[in-house]
């Protein structure tokens, strides 16, 4: 079990840094376009709803939850999840 905790650490590690660097490439589109970020989360989101549904459905269906800042919500939702998993794993290698 011990051998897993780097493992462990390394997941927990990628995961944050994930939502780090998301929240960066936005921040920096927006300059760089400058444009507000609600602004260029809202064109994002109308150029996935533009694709043709029949070619691309899924992209076209989640546009509206796709196109926006994750936030802590979505955060905690992962954070629970890999928990969840660890407590799992846990369980069954005791």
């Amino acid at each position: 079990m011990k051998e897993q905790v780097p493992a462990a650490a390394s997941l927990f590690n990628n995961y944050v840094l994930s939502f780090v660097k998301d929240e960066m490439i936005l921040v920096h589109t927006s300059k760089a376009q400058r444009i507000p970020m609600d602004q260029l989360l809202k064109e994002t989101k109308e150029m996935f709803q533009s694709l043709s549904v029949e070619q691309y459905p899924a992209l076209n269906e989640l546009a509206g939850y796709s196109a926006v800042v994750h936030g802590e919500p979505h955060f905690l939702f992962g954070l629970h999840v890999l928990l969840d998993g660890l407590k799992h794993n846990k369980k069954l290698n005791s």
